[in-house]
């Protein structure tokens, strides 16, 4: 899975030719940063909070997420994993906040 984010302002037409840049460039990449050959890559595009309309593209195989979506996806992972039995790392301290935000918040709620 290949993800870029931009919270930019540009046309589509702009965001098209920044995101296939991005995308095309990081292909040539792959055989130093993987052990295995690469045989297929999804490519997500994350812009904005709300989701662009449907007629909208950035290329063909590129999805469209909104940020929002992408926390969703991250966090509906994270809220199985207790933060004091499957901590994440350290090292990635944006990851561990979604972690205990998403356990906790849940879990610690209120009505």
């Amino acid at each position: 899975m290949h993800i870029e984010a931009s919270t930019d302002a540009w046309t589509w037409k702009v965001r098209q030719a920044r995101f296939a840049k991005k995308f095309d460039g990081a292909t040539a990449h792959f055989k130093e940063l993987f052990s295995f050959d690469v045989t297929s890559v999804s490519r997500i595009a994350v812009v904005g909070l709300t989701q662009p309309p449907k007629t909208v593209s950035l290329g063909p195989g590129i999805e469209i997420w909104s940020i929002l979506m992408l926390i969703n996806l991250i966090t509906s992972e994270l809220v199985r994993r207790h933060p004091l039995r499957a901590a994440i790392l350290e090292n990635y301290p944006i990851l561990r906040a979604l972690q205990f935000g998403a356990h906790y918040g849940v879990s610690t709620r209120t009505a």
